[in-house]
């Protein structure tokens, strides 16, 4: 079962549909008999096959308005063996001119936030859903915040990296690389701790006390054996890169932190703007109800703005219509 506005995932049937109304179509406008054009269709052998739906069907073509030999009306054996290899070629070569340029799309998981493509026409917003649960290997159920839920196939939904959650994963990286490092660090702290009897070192296993004509120990191949990190200097550099790389991640924390705050303050800075402009339109039209006693009753004010929001429900009409909905409303 393929995903709603997915059709090209259902491609043999949608072009068995479409051969069949174009089939119809004709023979209507032709005022012709709509079965005179199916048999002839049923007849017409398949593209990359050697056969007819008819011939793979009872072994034999059928009779047509066409002159035809009797001997091609004979029945045959079935060739079905031959029928399903070339059937696997043709498909084989489908696959393969696909695949030059066509690539799968990362996976989804219970939880992220994304986009759902329109499929109303004259409709460009991408509505915005929560992936539910997972139905297939790229069809998933979508909520959205009111409450409905949508199949909706890999193609028409788009990730959506919020800040937070983007900043919570970073953090969680970082925190499990620098884990590993130190665990690196004090293995290598605790094989040098018991490697240091003398001044004395073997530069073949890296252990002191002796010296390489006295060495009966294989070569040392790890820096967790010995201790000696300058003696490794291909293991220096992988933890130099481990710790270039958690800088990165916290550098990176750091800027969407900042990038996020000074978000958010914009938007206090134009919800505040809003919220005064809804405050002075409602004093300026109506002033006998939010005007009592020559002072202005914010509580009011505060609770209709507030009625207003929840009425609206984030949709931004026109200054003048703010005030017309609260008193439709109310």
């Amino acid at each position: 079962m393929s995903s709603p506005g997915n059709s090209k995932a259902n491609g043999k049937v949608e072009s068995a549909v479409k051969t069949a109304k174009n089939l119809l179509r004709k023979a209507l406008s032709a005022r012709t008999d709509p079965h005179i054009a199916i048999l002839d269709y049923r007849n017409t052998p398949t593209q990359g096959m050697e056969s007819s739906p008819a011939q793979r069907l009872m072994n034999r073509r059928t009779r047509t308005l066409l002159p035809t030999m009797k001997t091609l009306l004979q029945p045959r054996a079935p060739q079905s063996e031959r029928d399903v290899q070339q059937l696997n070629r043709r498909q084989f070569q489908q696959c393969k001119y696909y695949n030059q340029h066509a690539r799968d799309l990362p996976p989804l998981k219970e939880g992220d936030v994304v986009r759902m493509k329109p499929f109303h026409l004259g409709s460009k917003e991408w509505k915005k859903g929560t992936i539910a649960s997972k139905l297939d290997e790229r069809s998933y159920m979508v909520e959205t915040p009111d409450g409905d839920t949508y199949r909706r196939n890999r193609y028409h939904l788009r990730f959506i990296q919020e800040k937070r959650h983007a900043i919570e994963e970073k953090l969680a990286e970082a925190a499990d690389k620098r884990k590993a490092l130190e665990d690196c660090y004090r293995r290598i702290n605790e094989a040098a701790s018991g490697n240091n009897l003398s001044s004395q070192r073997c530069s073949d296993c890296h252990y002191r006390n002796h010296t390489v004509p006295s060495c009966q120990m294989e070569k040392c191949e790890s820096v967790f054996f010995c201790g000696e990190l300058a003696r490794h200097p291909d293991k220096k550099m992988k933890l130099q890169e481990q710790k270039n790389k958690i800088i990165a991640l916290e550098t990176s924390v750091t800027k969407l932190e900042q990038d996020l705050r000074s978000r958010e303050a914009a938007f206090d800075r134009v919800h505040g703007s809003v919220k005064k402009l809804v405050e002075d339109m409602l004093l300026e039209e109506y002033p006998e109800e939010y005007v009592q006693n020559n002072s202005r009753n914010w509580l009011k004010i505060q609770q209709d703005i507030a009625f207003v929001k929840k009425s609206l429900q984030g949709n931004g009409p026109p200054r003048r219509e703010i005030v017309k909905s609260l008193l439709e409303t109310k």
